[in-house]
């Protein structure tokens, strides 16, 4: 599935503001090299930002590009330095932007995954173990809606299909302040006593909370969308360019609320 920096690199090439995509060569104290910005002019990216986004094995930074010497040693000098102890890792993938500041990007796409949860709602499962004493449960995190519970024999079941002759009655379970409750007027839970139930329902996408948070990549011409109409009109009065982008992305984004919309399942509980 596509990633967070996946689709910021896909809105900046949209709105054509995506100045480099590289991966760092060297790096000293507050220096940077990469080859393949030997035909970069220093009025190109000088006063931009430079931002480096994390893995597992690499810490993300954001500096600005106070100054850059071109030749066969291109040269990028930052502020604030990084010092010699956290210069960036060679290897390490880095973007240099126009106009917006990677960190404006990234909030961005945080809103455009909020904004996608109001018309996409995924399946979603969950399994619980029965106590026989216990008619209240904890929801667990991610759901939106339930609309059915089953009976499986084990929490490693996964057919979902042919358990529908093992379903729990919707007279005997519901939902109150964020806990399953289940009837004890209806089900004797001690004749369940640690057994299993598959919790079947919907979620809204998950926060994009790190530069490698995925998302389900039904929904990205929507993110993208919403994230160019969103950007593009901030600047909308500077050039008719980027007015003419701001339209398109809106009328995009309509046809695409349309395309992600899933709805809520029959008989589904509101859980959140």
């Amino acid at each position: 599935m596509p990633a967070k920096i996946d689709l910021i690199k896909l809105v900046a090439r949209n709105l054509g503001i995506l100045i480099q995509d590289s991966t760092v060569k060297v790096a000293t104290n507050n220096t940077l090299n990469d080859d393949l910005l030997l035909y970069t002019q220093t009025e190109q990216i000088k006063g931009r930002y430079l931002y480096g986004y994390g893995t597992p094995t690499h810490t993300a930074f954001s500096r600005l590009i106070s100054d850059f010497t071109s030749g066969a040693t291109p040269t990028i000098q930052v502020s604030p330095s990084w010092g010699t102890n956290s210069a960036p890792t060679i290897g390490q993938s880095y973007l240099i932007l126009n106009y917006f500041k990677t960190e404006e990007m990234k909030a961005i796409a945080e809103e455009a995954i909020k904004a996608a949860g109001k018309y996409f709602l995924a399946r979603t499962f969950a399994t619980l173990q029965l106590i026989g004493t216990q008619y209240e449960y904890t929801i667990p995190s991610g759901f939106a809606y339930i609309s059915d519970m089953h009976f499986v024999p084990s929490s490693g079941n996964t057919d979902h299909d042919s358990l529908t002759q093992y379903s729990v009655p919707r007279y005997m379970w519901r939902v109150e302040n964020s806990k399953i409750v289940f009837s004890p007027e209806y089900i004797d839970l001690d004749d369940y006593d640690k057994q299993f139930v598959r919790i079947i329902g919907q979620s809204r996408p998950s926060l994009l909370g790190n530069d490698h948070s995925t998302y389900d990549d039904l929904l990205e011409q929507y993110l993208l969308a919403y994230c160019v109409k969103e950007l593009s009109w901030r600047r909308a009065d500077e050039s008719q360019g980027w007015l003419a982008k701001y339209g398109a992305a809106r009328q995009a984004l309509l046809e695409e609320q349309d395309r992600i919309s899933t709805g809520v399942d029959a008989d589904a509980v509101r859980v959140e």
